[in-house]
């Protein structure tokens, strides 16, 4: 089967395989040997760096807590989102689906109904 191909491949390279950790389920590279996930993150920036370095899909301090040029940029897109949209789903459905629009009586767009 595939995945017994897979799985000899992968002794053939020498990786380790998969573990399973009991309580959450979750499977990955050599989880034994990294710290485990069942805490309390703390908020410090350094903290959260150093967390993100680890794992590399945790948010780092950089994805918490933006500079005042990203902020500013945000504010703006939601300004226009505001003004330009019937709703923040209409954009998103528009902009991650590539969903049709189509413009309303107030100007705004939406997404049209199927």
């Amino acid at each position: 089967s595939t995945r017994e191909r897979t799985i000899a491949g992968r002794r053939a390279r020498g990786a380790q395989p998969a573990v399973r950790l009991a309580r959450s389920g979750l499977a990955g590279e050599n989880l034994t040997n990294r710290q485990s996930m069942r805490c309390q993150v703390s908020p410090d920036e350094t903290a959260l760096q150093q967390l993100h370095d680890q794992t590399g899909w945790t948010p780092g301090a950089e994805h918490i807590r933006p500079d005042a040029a990203s902020r500013a940029q945000k504010e703006l897109l939601f300004s226009n989102l505001d003004t330009m949209w019937a709703s923040p789903g209409d954009w998103v459905m528009h902009q991650v689906f590539s969903s049709p629009t189509q413009r309303r009586a107030d100007g705004r767009r939406c997404v049209v109904e199927a």
